[in-house]
């Protein structure tokens, strides 16, 4: 029946316009009775239930080898739901055990390096999933008109990158699959040699694999128009949120400039206390209301940072991830496609063969090719036998790489649905307290405006 299919250079197999791909099983026969050894890198514990992850600190620690490199660490604190423990955990809680506090709870130092190493790990080893971003290696952040003490360290970065692994964390442990894997588990938990245990259960070599595979695949002659879809959208929203985050760089410069003038405003009126007797008052309150009103573009500006502008900019990193898993999803349908073509040679050369021999040829007319050629000519029943083997073993290995196909598109598509819908609140979030702010901001201005004309009109005579 499948060679009857190539001859007639129908497809290999029944494809609807959708891609359901409902014949092939995702698991083939052969995988079903053997036994599917988990790899080390993907093992899962969905025991384990968490509450919550937060960065509460970082530290400047040096390391122990010489010479000495310092570097910025970040404590993570992972409260555990205790109602997701297993009966043993609980039966220990119960019983007043010592242990209990560790069981409910764990605590570990990172640096930004293994924040990093693991965001490599699971894009490795999860290829289909949209994989949350980190924080940027530098992060520009809107420095406010009056400085602040930094002790040699830079505050307002340090803080920035806090909230940003913190909410890296918190987007995994909310993931469904990202969530159980262990070695997620082993970040948060484990307090020495995490890094190298995980490189000791080949997922390097893995990304090694992949790497080699992206710098010579080639792309599909076929692209799949849902994933085609998922690309254009991830390069429309890039480019809307890279706008909204260089509109807000301008009014940074726009409110900076605005209030360090407020600022002078309140030296200026500072100055004619000693001329004006009569207004010595209303210009004291004045300049007070004028400086505080400057220093509270600070304020403003900081939780804008947290609350508009970071989001902005870890979307812009999921733009990138959505772009990566469309790359391999486009790996993957040239592979297949790269093999369906190979079974489709063979079965012209076989048509070829076949044709030859119902002429009564024996392989083919003159060439120089086979003048030269030592040893007697292969039968061509011979050569049509040897290709239907070829085209056996060819069918088997097309048939694996559209299993592989069907499914990381099914697995990827779920997930975008999973990120489409956090999007979708996470910006209505944003875009709310976006506005809430700007709200704050010029309530604060009005009240302050009114205070200064009370000010002034406290000792008219109207």
């Amino acid at each position: 029946h499948l060679l009857i299919k190539m001859a007639t250079g129908s497809s290999l197999f029944a494809v609807t316009e959708d891609d359901d791909l409902e014949e092939l099983p995702l698991t083939s026969p052969e995988e079903k009775e053997s036994v599917i050894v988990t790899p080390d890198y993907l093992l899962t514990d969905s025991e384990v239930a968490f509450k919550n992850i937060s960065i509460k600190a970082y530290e400047r620690k040096s390391t122990t080898t010489f010479p000495k490199e310092e570097y910025y660490a970040f404590e993570i604190i992972t409260i555990l739901d205790e109602t997701g423990q297993s009966e043993e955990r609980l039966e220990e809680e119960e019983e007043g055990s010592s242990k209990t506090t560790q069981l409910n709870s764990w605590d570990v130092w990172r640096r930004y390096s293994e924040f990093e190493l693991l965001k490599s790990f699971l894009t490795a080893v999860y290829p289909y999933l949209i994989i949350p971003p980190i924080s940027e290696k530098k992060l520009q952040g809107s420095s406010g008109i009056f400085s602040k003490i930094t002790f040699g360290e830079d505050v307002e970065f340090l803080t920035q990158r806090q909230r940003a692994l913190e909410i890296f964390l918190v987007r995994l442990m909310r993931h469904a699959v990202l969530r159980e894997n262990v070695w997620f588990h082993r970040f948060l938990s484990q307090q020495s040699n995490w890094k190298e245990d995980m490189k000791e259960t080949g997922y390097q070599a893995i990304m090694e694999s992949k790497f080699k595979a992206i710098s010579r695949a080639f792309g599909s002659q076929k692209p799949d128009s849902k994933f085609m879809d998922i690309q254009n959208y991830s390069i429309d929203l890039k480019a809307a949120l890279e706008s909204l985050v260089n509109i807000r760089e301008k009014m940074v410069v726009f409110w900076n400039g605005m209030y360090y003038g407020y600022a002078h405003y309140g030296s200026e009126l500072s100055q004619m206390i000693e001329t004006e007797k009569e207004l010595a008052d209303a210009l004291q309150k004045a300049t007070g209301y004028f400086d505080s009103y400057a220093k509270s573009i600070d304020t403003f500006m900081e939780e804008e940072e947290v609350r508009y502008l970071l989001p902005l900019k870890e979307y812009i990193g999921f733009c990138d991830s959505l772009k990566l898993v469309v790359r391999k999803q486009e790996q993957l349908q040239g592979q297949y496609e790269k093999a369906e073509d190979a079974i489709f040679a063979k079965v012209d050369e076989k048509e070829k063969l076949e044709k030859q021999a119902s002429e009564g040829g024996t392989g083919g007319g003159f060439s120089l090719k086979k003048m030269f050629k030592r040893g007697p000519e292969v039968p061509i029943e011979e050569k049509i036998a040897a290709l239907e083997t070829e085209m056996r073993e060819l069918d088997i290995v097309c048939k694996e790489k559209r299993r592989n196909l069907k499914a990381f598109n099914q697995q990827a598509l779920k997930d975008f649905e999973h990120f489409n819908t956090q999007k979708v609140a996470d910006f209505r979030s944003v875009l709310v307290n976006f506005v809430q702010l700007q709200i704050q901001l010029h309530r604060k201005g009005l009240a302050t405006w009114q205070k200064i004309k009370s000010s002034f009109q406290a000792d008219s005579p109207n």
